[in-house]
């Protein structure tokens, strides 16, 4: 009458498990602060609003598979742009997916806009309600994931996801030197002028010919990993200068595409000029124009 041994021979579910569902404590921690207008935040994949003041938030989307690739307020305040994580049986084919939520309407539901496999490039037309351009990459086996197609498209929607129009600006390229990382795209803030960054160069993209005016040369640089380096860039508020990162090599006792040295520094776009602006502040120096602020 006793135990000399266990073992286990069959397992049986009788139930899957369930998702977990994770819920905001009723006591605040925190003293609440005001605002100026909404600020949309991403936490564990999934995302919240506040409005007016961080005591007032509520939750967008809590299915934890926003992907941290593209999250981007539309210029009016009324839209969510982001990417989702493909499911796992469609991981193979689609990297992830493009989404839109409206802010203005209590339980929005997600609306998906057909666009699939965005690794850098998404965001918002200025002074369209719903425009937006983005840029595509071919899912791959091998790190990082993908294959950039250095590629623009601009693609205008109704307010259920219907397209209405969809028009090619650059065509697929090899986007140059370690081109298989992709090129980000950026309007300035009066839609007049588009400016591109890729590991090699900074410049600006002449939309009647979707060509590239480089007006920066980098030196692309080594990582010697499965990433590239491609410098931020940002637009002053009224669309006269572009913030960027240049990486330098001012070291000749090191390769030139090895320097550790980066300056932070702004182009007047009017004139191609460059300003440099701080020495040596690194490379993942991430320049945010100051909204409402001018050249700050």
């Amino acid at each position: 009458d006793i135990e000399v041994s266990r073992a286990i021979f069959k397992v049986e579910t009788i139930s899957e498990p369930l998702p977990e569902i994770t819920m905001l404590g009723v006591q605040n921690p925190f003293i609440a602060q005001d605002i100026p207008g909404k600020l949309v935040y991403l936490t564990s994949g999934n995302a919240w609003l506040m409005e007016n003041s961080t005591g007032n938030r509520r939750p967008l989307i809590v299915t934890g598979d926003i992907d941290e690739r593209v999250f981007s307020i539309s210029n009016n305040g009324e839209w969510l742009l982001f990417t989702r994580q493909t499911k796992d049986d469609e991981a193979a084919d689609n990297l992830n997916s493009l989404w839109v939520i409206n802010l203005t309407t209590e339980n929005a539901k997600p609306i998906p806009l057909r666009v699939n496999n965005i690794a850098l490039s998404a965001s918002w037309v200025p002074y369209s309600k719903l425009s937006i351009i983005y840029s595509t990459v071919e899912p791959r086996a091998a790190a990082p994931g993908w294959q950039a197609n250095n590629d623009l498209i601009l693609q205008s929607y109704n307010e259920t996801g219907g397209i209405i129009n969809k028009t090619t600006l650059i065509d697929t390229n090899s986007g140059g030197i370690y081109g298989w990382w992709g090129t980000t795209f950026n309007f300035s803030p009066d839609g007049q002028m588009l400016a591109y960054s890729r590991p090699d160069s900074i410049g600006l993209v002449d939309l009647d010919s979707g060509s590239f005016l480089p007006i920066i040369s980098n030196t692309p640089l080594q990582t010697n990993g499965d990433w590239a380096w491609v410098s931020p860039i940002s637009w002053s508020d009224n669309s006269d200068l572009i913030y960027i990162v240049t990486h330098l090599s001012t070291d000749e006792s090191l390769n030139r595409d090895s320097s550790p040295f980066f300056d932070f520094g702004a182009i007047i776009a009017s004139s191609g000029e460059y300003i440099n602006l701080i020495r040596i502040d690194g490379m993942f120096a991430s320049p945010i124009n100051s909204p409402n602020y001018g050249r700050q």
